[in-house]
């Protein structure tokens, strides 16, 4: 079964403990990911693997809500989330098959290399938009969120 995958990279100004803080704490996801417009942990676990989230985002024009669980966690190196299946609401929810976001974390000239790598199943014939869909829409809200990020770890120095 094929699936859908994009990869986005930048250099985050500041060290990696610096960026994984931020990053690995939840509650801060909507100061620098601009999609996410809400984030709450389900149960008591709020990071490591296990921990899961609901979140509602805004992507071209449309909201969703889903539930994640942190299926992968290397404190400073790695976070890896998946969609909990059947768990969304909201326009094309119920076409997502399966999605997957892995968050790699190295010490880099320049601060950390960040890379986020998303793959996604969508169901049955929309399955073929599944490719197109992450080039268009989701590579370019992760751009923005690393560029985001890069400017809220820069005003946390300041």
């Amino acid at each position: 079964m094929p699936v859908g995958r994009i990869a986005v990279a930048a250099v985050i100004p500041a060290p990696v403990d610096k960026v994984w803080a931020l990053c690995s704490d939840i509650g801060r996801s909507t100061d620098w990911f601009p999609a996410i417009r809400s984030v709450r942990p389900v149960g008591d676990q709020r990071e490591g693997v296990g921990a899961q989230y609901e979140f509602t985002a805004r992507n071209a024009g449309r909201t969703v809500t889903y539930r994640i669980r942190v299926t992968g966690w290397e404190e400073e190196k790695l976070i890896r989330q998946e969609i909990v299946p059947g768990s969304g609401t909201g326009l094309w929810s119920e076409l997502l098959e399966s999605m997957t976001v892995v968050w790699e974390y190295a010490p880099s000239e320049g601060g950390t290399r960040l890379r986020v790598a998303q793959e996604m199943k969508l169901k049955g014939l929309a399955d073929l938009l599944t490719q197109p869909w992450l080039w268009v829409f989701d590579r370019r809200l992760y751009q923005r969120a690393l560029r985001r990020l890069a400017e809220v770890v820069s005003e946390q120095r300041n």
